[in-house]
This record gives C-alpha cells, structure tokens and sequence, in this order.
C-alpha cells in the first residue's frame, strides 16, 4: 500500500470517526428533542383537556360557557346597577333630588327610567346601607339626573332620604330574594346575619338549609340529596311586598283623611247644632216670657170679664126692676086715665120696692 493509500484511510479512519460522534451527538440531540416533543405534547394534550374542561366544564366543576350563561341569566335578571353615585341635598318637600353618575360614562340612563335606590355601606365594617325608595328619573343630562319619587314618601322615608349622604346604588330591578344570598354555613356568616337582619326575621335566616324540626310546617320543608329533611325559608318578592306597603299606606292614608273629614264635618254639625240649640233655647225663654204674659192678661182678662158679668147681672137686674116700675106705672097710669076721679093718694099705693 502506498503513502498515499495510508494517509487516505488514515484521513477516512479520522473523518468516521468524526462522522460517528456527529451521528452520536445528532442520536442525542435527537432523544432529546423527542423526550421534549413528547413532553410537550402530553402537556398540551393535558393542558388542551384543562382547556376543555374549563370551557366546557366537568364532573368536578362548571365551565366557562356555563358560568357565562349563568351570569347572563343573573345580569338579565338583576337589571343594571350604577354604584358610587353621588346624591345632592334632596328637597324636603317633594323628594326629589339630583344624582350623579362618574362610571359608567355614559351612563345610558334615560328619562322616564324607574330606579330601585339604596344607600350603599361606606366599607365592609359599616351598617349595612338601607332602601330609599322607588324613583322616576326627570331628566338625565352629562352625568346627572334628576330624580323624583315613584311613590309617595312617609315621613320616615324622608327623614331617611334627606339624612342620606351616600353613595347611592341605582338598580334598574329590584334585587330577587335568593337562598344563597346569605348562607349560615360558618360562624362569620351567622354573625353577619344576626348583624344585618331584624330579630324578627333572624331566625329563618338562620335556620335555612338546616335540619327541620318537627313542628316546621309541612311547605318549608324539603328533601336533601342525603334524605334528610331541611327547613327552607320562603322566598319574597320585595318590589310586589313594598308596592302593597305603599297601597295599604295610601288606603289608610285615605281613610285617616275621610276621617278626618268626617270630623270636621260632625264638629260643624255640633257646633250649628249648638247655636240652633241656644237659639231654641232663646226662643223658649222668650216664649216663657210671652206665655207669662199672655198669662198675666188672661188672668186680666177673666177678672175683668168677671167684673163686666157681674155688672152686666146687676144692670139687667136695674133693667128688670125698671122694666117692672114701667109697667107698674104704666098700669097706673091706665088706671087714672079710666077713673080720672082716683084720688091721687091712692095712685102708686104699692109701690115697687126699691133696687138695691
């Protein structure tokens, strides 16, 4: 073999073994590529699935396209709500009052627009804010309207309204009565109903999704997923319940005024029934006094009428007597005028006795 011919194997000898490193090194980079695409892969095969599930949800939890739909069903049924407005001093007399409205901007409310309004807490420690009232919105200009009240306020609803300082809360519906709305599950949930609820109403708060008790009536009680039977507070319609408030309030508003009226009227009947009775008893005194008069002349009356028959008797007895006299003469006087020879002693022999 030639020099050539060595040097040449010696050359190929050295350029395999080159080769076969670089093909060791590639096999290597290769496994390891491949360990990482295969990794990758399962990653995001799995994270793919993650993806799904939490789009599409699973066995172990709701996925977005269901949250979304219950979202958009709570939206739908919770109206728009404005937070963080800012009310001016209401008017005392009429209870109307300018709001406004800094987010959204705009804030696309528009005249004629019924808005439930409550008093929003200033932090998470505070009192729990309280319900305003039903308005009607005036006018809406920029970011202010105006609002006036749906409904007619009570004296307390506007001391309320006008010790209000905000921020107010404006929702477009009501806010629905829900089971979930205050869960009793843990301590601070059961302090944050006894802190918030009237004592009047704390208990079905409290006992809602608990164990029922014997006596619960047979409506508030269901059957657990676990068989056993739970109490279950009835849910109200606040917006039907505060309406029916208003009408019973205006209904006895309404009778307190006929009442009122009525008063009034009777208080006018008795006091003309006043006057008309000093009025007869006016006339009665003056009547008494006519009839003690018409009294005293009667009595008058009689005792001259008295004197007049007595007179009258004693004259028609003078007429009588005179009468007699006249005819007693007269017969004399016949008698002489058919004897003119009577001696005149013997006319008038018997005279008539005289009247007393």
């Amino acid at each position: 073999m030639s020099l050539a011919s060595k040097i040449l194997v010696g050359v190929i000898a050295l350029a395999t073994i080159g080769f076969a490193y670089l093909a060791l090194k590639t096999l290597k980079v290769h496994d390891v590529w491949r360990t990482a695409y295969n990794r990758s892969t399962t990653q995001i095969d799995s994270l793919t699935e993650q993806n799904r599930q939490l789009v599409d949800g699973s066995p172990a939890g709701k996925g977005i396209r269901q949250l979304q739909s219950e979202l958009h069903a709570l939206l739908v049924n919770r109206g728009r709500v404005w937070y963080q407005c800012s009310p001016a001093q209401p008017d005392a007399q009429t209870g109307a009052v300018s709001v406004t409205i800094d987010l959204p901007d705009p804030h696309k409310i528009e005249a004629a627009t019924v808005l439930q309004v409550f008093e929003q807490p200033a932090d998470a420690n505070s009192p729990s804010g309280s319900y305003l009232g039903e308005f009607r919105v005036k006018a809406a200009e920029g970011k202010r309207i105006d609002l006036e009240p749906a409904l007619a306020l009570s004296p307390d609803e506007s001391k309320r309204l006008a010790a209000s300082r905000g921020p107010w809360a404006l929702h477009e519906v009501m806010p629905a009565d829900a089971h979930d709305i205050f869960p009793n599950e843990t301590p601070e949930q059961k302090e944050f109903i006894t802190a918030r609820l009237p004592e009047r109403s704390r208990s079905e708060y409290l006992r809602d999704a608990q164990a029922a008790a014997p006596d619960d009536p047979p409506e508030r009680v269901r059957d657990g997923d676990d068989g056993k039977k739970y109490y279950e507070r009835k849910l109200r319609d606040y917006g039907v319940l505060l309406r029916e408030v208003h009408r019973r309030r205006a209904v006895r508003q309404d009778a307190i005024a006929a009442g009122e009226r009525d008063n009034a009227a009777l208080q006018a009947a008795l006091a003309d029934s006043q006057k008309q009775i000093e009025f007869r008893r006016q006339e009665k005194a003056g009547l008494e006094e006519a009839l003690a008069l018409a009294r005293r002349e009667r009595d008058a009356v009689t005792k001259h009428r008295e004197a007049l028959g007595e007179e009258l008797a004693r004259v028609e007895r003078s007429i009588q007597e005179k009468l007699a006299e006249n005819a007693r003469l007269a017969e004399e006087i016949a008698t002489f005028q058919r004897n003119p020879s009577t001696p005149a002693d013997q006319i008038g022999a018997s005279p008539v006795a005289p009247t007393p």
